[in-house]
């Protein structure tokens, strides 16, 4: 070994060493500071210790992943990293073998998180409405019927009209019924995760080579926000996928020798990711649709093509618009302002917002703090798709022709949601800005391979060779501290999350009651076991639509309105009352036993913050 050897050695080692100890570090001042757990729970602007805890992991961050790339830029110039390429044959593998591995790992990341993080829990009240809604789809219905007594079964984001219905749109809830039908429910969005893996590789490698499409899998597979979006049964994984799969049509459409069927795939899946999430998707792909139009072939072709559109997106456009007619009694109608309005009808009584709320339309609106919570949102967005210290670093690389239009849908999705008055809930990120997932891995993908290329290509310009490694360095330093440090972080905090929403279902579950209706007095769940971080489940999980199930669970009126609604409607069911005297301590009373006076009569206003943790 010469000395120039051992120098480099030595050097690798001082650089790996100072990763370690800065992560470490990063860790000991978090928790020092009180941000374990990352204080989450704001759907507008980071809460304060959060901004603060960023600003750590920034520092801290940057310092581990500029150390780490520089020893990893240096290791791959070594005999050792050069034998170990030759053995590995990474540049002989197909494109076959690592669509299958990455669309493995993006199958078993977020089922290990939904079994060990999340334990099968939800993190939103969101979650049971899809479940309702998936329930009602899988029995051959889209409504339930009207529950006696309304004001014992209202909830956020319900509706009971004549009938009773979930806001969200049915999308989602029909492709959860049908994982319900395969006994796969549970799982269904770490299956969406999956399969999100081919169009995403694909698109990514058409537009710029094979390089760019693995970087673009692996941040995709390594993002805590997607990963954790996926592990929920919240709608932002099944809408990326369909969205995923509709650009990589629009890409095969676009082709002067495409087929017919084709161009209709990209109609089929544009309107299957609208009937998800239709805000998103228009987003998205509204652009994709005009450019797919002006790029049409001539002739017969074209309209062989434009017929077969026609009648898919129609025909989906009007099951969309009949959905809507059924449940609201108008076309354009939508659950979501019927939800709202529904708020205002029922004098704010167990709804989600109160008299001081000012009322958007489906949540837009212009307000002077508008810019700055979508400037906020951004920046929330940039840590939790991939918890790097600098979320946009390698965009300003990607270009090229073939990039344009993934540049259009990154700025059209940023630009239609400049008027969004908030980013959505912490657990998982801002989830409002999810499907921007979609260009901006693509971009990210696009400008480490074209930084790469570019460095590789001038190699010789360079003092040292493996400063041509740096750029496929610093992504996989990134890719590796984030996971080590942020996406861990990240991961503890929703554990916590979640044992605070587990806490009431495991006390009932213990007290072994069956055949009876739980009267929630209060919020359902407290901070306890994650204080300063608040998750959003402040209801019970959803009951069965025809309130069949062994457990009912409603809301407390009074004692005597809760024994008149047993003995009228629910004879031979017992009835209990349960609410937290403090953050930690579920109280839960037999209804039979309780004298009138005795538990608080429900508020007017019911939507209460938990009680807060000791801490916070």
């Amino acid at each position: 070994m010469t000395s120039r050897d051992s120098t480099q050695r030595l050097r690798i080692y001082a650089l790996l060493l100072l990763s370690f100890v800065t992560l470490i570090g990063a860790y000991v001042l978090v928790d020092r500071l009180g941000f374990d757990p990352i204080p989450l729970g704001s759907p507008f602007f980071p809460r304060q210790g959060y901004a603060y805890f960023l600003t750590v992991w920034t520092f801290l961050g940057g310092i581990a992943s500029l150390a780490l790339a520089l020893a990893l830029a240096r290791l791959s110039q070594t005999r050792t990293a050069q034998r170990l390429r030759q053995r590995l044959h990474l540049s002989e593998t197909t494109d076959a073998t690592w669509i299958v591995v990455f669309s493995i790992a993006g199958f078993v990341i977020p089922t290990l998180i939904r079994i060990f993080v999340l334990q099968f829990t939800a993190l939103t009240d969101d979650e049971a409405i899809y479940r309702f809604t998936a329930d009602l789809i899988a029995s051959g219905s889209i409504a339930a019927p009207r529950p006696p007594d309304h004001l014992f079964w209202d909830r956020a984001f319900m509706v009971i009209d004549d009938k009773m219905y979930g806001q969200y749109f049915l999308g989602w809830p029909a492709v959860l019924a049908a994982f319900k039908t395969l006994g796969l429910e549970e799982l269904a969005g770490c299956v969406c995760a999956a399969l999100t893996v081919p169009p995403l590789y694909l698109s990514s490698r058409r537009l710029g080579g094979p390089f760019a499409a693995r970087v673009t899998a692996t941040l995709f597979v390594f993002s805590p926000m997607l990963m954790i979006g996926s592990a929920t049964l919240m709608s932002h994984a099944s809408c990326l996928c369909a969205n995923a799969w509709a650009f990589w049509f629009f890409l095969r459409a676009r082709e002067p020798e495409s087929k017919a069927w084709e161009s209709g795939a990209f109609a089929l899946l544009v309107s299957i990711a609208f009937f998800i999430r239709p805000f998103t998707t228009v987003a998205l792909c509204a652009g994709l649709v005009v450019i797919w139009l002006a790029g049409a072939t001539s002739g017969h072709a074209k309209l062989q093509k434009l017929t077969l559109f026609g009648l898919i997106s129609g025909a989906m456009a009007t099951l969309f618009l009949l959905a809507n007619y059924e449940l609201t009694g108008h076309p354009l109608y939508v659950p979501y302002q019927r939800a709202m309005h529904y708020v205002l009808e029922n004098q704010y009584r167990f709804g989600y917002f109160g008299p001081q709320t000012d009322l958007e339309v489906v949540g837009l609106a212009l307000h002077e703090d508008t810019f700055a919570k979508w400037l906020a949102s951004l920046l929330r967005y940039s840590y939790a798709v991939g918890g790097w210290p600098i979320g946009f670093l390698f965009l300003p690389f990607a270009r090229g022709r073939n990039m344009s239009v993934v540049w259009m849908m990154l700025v059209s999705y940023i630009g239609f949601h400049v008027l969004t008055t908030d980013g959505g809930v912490d657990p998982f990120g801002p989830p409002h800005f999810y499907e921007l997932s979609l260009p901006f891995l693509m971009l990210s993908g696009n400008g480490v391979s074209q930084l790469h290329g570019w460095a590789t290509s001038h190699r010789g310009a360079f003092p040292q060779d493996w400063i041509a490694s740096l750029p496929l360095a610093s992504v996989a330093a990134l890719v590796i501290i984030s996971t080590l440090g942020f996406t861990a972080m990240r991961m503890g905090t929703v554990h916590k999350l979640t044992d605070s929403v587990r806490r009431p279902l495991l006390a009932i579950e213990g007290a072994g009651i069956h055949n009876a209706i739980l009267f929630r007095s209060g919020p359902h769940a407290t901070f306890c076991d994650s204080a300063p971080a608040r998750h959003f489940v402040f209801w019970p999980p959803h009951n069965d639509p025809n309130l069949e199930g062994d457990v009912l669970w409603a809301n407390h009126l009074s004692v005597e309105w809760d024994k008149a609604l047993i003995a009228e409607h629910f004879p031979g069911r017992k009835g209990y009352i349960y609410f937290w005297e403090n953050p930690c301590r579920l109280t839960l009373v037999d209804l039979d036993r309780v004298r009138p006076g005795t538990i608080e009569d429900a508020a007017e206003l019911s939507f209460k913050q938990p009680l807060a943790g000791p801490d916070d």
